[in-house]
């Protein structure tokens, strides 16, 4: 018995299931972040403002003057709107607008008179729910190692689709288009060190547009993002598609979002830094650590189109089985042939 490598025959497979994985990884990002504005695998901190969804965080999450959940139509019923496995560090007046706060390592008092959790520097004014924090329940089948792993996964996933869709500078709007009539999910790959001070490739711009279908779901996958700030300048033309468009920013590092405007789009950035200061984010994230002041987050739901994964029949499955074996009982064919001939010389 003899093992083959697949790698070089997948591309005998259809084309519509070599592009199952990361429509899977698009499908998988909706399915994790649930109803949370945020998912954050490390610290989070938030100053001013408020999220107009629920947040998750592994390790300690520094509120000041903060008001979390501050809309009830994006709020789990069943998920705590406000989770935190870590530290909650307040600073002034924090509010919990909506749903219930679970935070079972907190360090503080709550007072049941006021639903108030106080820790040194501030308090948490608790505006729905019941009882001490602290003592709340987790969300449903949550792992917080699991969680970050398959985070990561999907990131790569992505991160090594091919591109099918272009990048250009047109009288100065950078434009993320498709083919409109391909329904599915089209992958753009953004080289973030092209970008600087308005201008992308060297070429200025002021806005950024999304020219794809209605049927279609965006995925920027941003490259060599580390240090950078993406679209610090320019006018972020992106509401219409902000639901099903996902920015999937590959590697470690330091990234800021934004810089003065609006930011439309969810964000998969599981094991980066990310930062923003005065722009508000409309979508839903999943990140490493978070840094954000100064700005709404605003949850724009994340729904994708065009993610439905083709389950092939049985039979095919054998087809492609018998394929496969031919193929490589052809291949060994070939080895062994090439060995004896270079046993003659």
């Amino acid at each position: 018995m003899f093992c083959v490598c697949a790698s070089p025959f997948l591309a005998m497979l259809p084309l519509s299931m070599r592009g199952q994985a990361y429509v899977q990884a698009v499908r998988d990002f909706d399915t994790m972040v649930r109803e949370y504005n945020l998912i954050s695998f490390g610290n989070a901190t938030f100053q001013g403002q408020d999220s107009w969804g629920g947040l998750a965080v592994k390790g300690n999450l520094t509120l000041q003057n903060f008001t979390v959940a501050m809309k009830s139509e994006f709020v789990s019923s069943s998920d705590p709107s406000l989770y935190v496995a870590g530290q909650l560090i307040l600073s002034g007046d924090s509010h919990l607008n909506n749903g219930y706060a679970y935070t079972p390592n907190a360090s503080g008092t709550y007072n049941a008179n006021s639903k108030q959790f106080q820790s040194s520097g501030g308090k948490l004014i608790i505006n729905s729910g019941t009882g001490d924090p602290r003592n709340g329940s987790a969300p449903a089948n949550w792992n917080w190692v699991t969680l970050e792993s398959q985070a990561i996964t999907m990131s790569q996933t992505l991160a090594a689709a091919q591109a099918s869709g272009g990048i250009s500078v047109n009288t100065n709007k950078l434009i993320f288009s498709a083919n409109t009539s391909d329904a599915g999910v089209v992958i753009f790959n953004l080289d973030a060190s092209q970008i600087s001070n308005g201008r992308y490739n060297g070429q200025n711009f002021s806005d950024i547009q999304f020219a794809i279908g209605a049927n279609q779901t965006a995925v920027v996958n941003v490259l060599n993002a580390d240090g950078r700030t993406l679209f610090g300048n320019g006018n972020f033309n992106g509401e219409s598609v902000a639901g099903r468009l996902l920015w999937n920013i590959t590697g470690t590092g330091n990234v800021k979002l934004g810089q003065g405007g609006q930011f439309y789009g969810s964000v998969l950035a599981p094991q980066i830094n990310l930062s923003n200061y005065n722009s508000p984010i409309n979508g839903q994230i999943i990140t490493g650590n978070l840094n954000y002041s100064n700005a709404e987050l605003h949850h724009t739901p994340f729904n994708p189109v065009g993610v439905n994964v083709m389950v092939p029949e049985p039979s095919t499955y054998a087809l492609w089985g018998v394929a496969l074996c031919g193929l490589g009982f052809a291949w060994r064919r070939r080895q062994l042939a090439r060995a004896a001939a270079e046993d003659r010389e």
